[in-house]
């Protein structure tokens, strides 16, 4: 007779549970990818359609995309890279391990598709977590004693040679993690894994 009563107020329980809406807009805590570092919030500056001014928004891009599309649900539509010179690459470096490649592919995509400029406003040796999703994130460093913008699209390619040259076997897929330097500026982009 207990069992059954435990049961079914176990089954209630989990019912009751289960209707409770799920929200993934819980804040994360998010700290600096590597140590000495500090987080800052993340800059966007540009235009969400061609026929409006400059607006600056704070944020991942995954959040400023959604305030964006606000304003104009074409916002993100993909256009070209302009190619940046890279510097020195440490793999296995960054982040709170390795994260996945699926994660930062999406991640890249959504960088190629974001006309605007990412950026800081201070440094040095502060960090933004530019994207992220599943546990797997990317973020701008700035190591100049001045603001740093840089074009959104040019970070794609930094955290695409980190997927690529930093990739190593995982559980169930691939995994990365690494840090890649400008050649053009004193600044990095990291790839690695975060809580959101």
């Amino acid at each position: 007779m207990k069992t059954s009563a435990f049961i079914s107020m176990f089954s209630a329980a989990m019912a009751f549970a289960s209707a409770i809406p799920q929200t993934n807009n819980v804040p994360k805590v998010v700290s600096a990818p590597i140590d000495g570092y500090e987080i800052a919030p993340m800059k966007w500056t540009g235009q969400v359609d061609k026929r409006s001014e400059n607006i600056t928004l704070e944020g991942t891009l995954e959040e400023i995309t959604v305030k964006a599309r606000e304003i104009n649900p074409d916002f993100g539509a993909a256009s070209s890279v302009e190619k940046r010179g890279f510097g020195r690459i440490n793999c296995g470096w960054g982040g709170k391990g390795r994260a996945g490649v699926l994660a930062i592919k999406e991640g890249i995509d959504h960088l190629q598709g974001i006309d605007g400029y990412c950026g800081l406003d201070d440094g040095p040796y502060k960090c933004a977590r530019v994207s992220c999703s599943w546990n797997s994130a990317i973020w701008l460093c700035n190591d100049n004693d001045t603001p740093l913008r840089v074009p959104c699209k040019d970070l794609g390619p930094f955290a695409a040679k980190i997927r690529e040259d930093c990739m190593t076997g995982g559980w169930s897929e691939p995994m990365t993690q690494g840090q890649l330097f400008s050649d053009q500026g004193n600044w990095n982009v990291i790839v690695g894994k975060d809580s959101c």
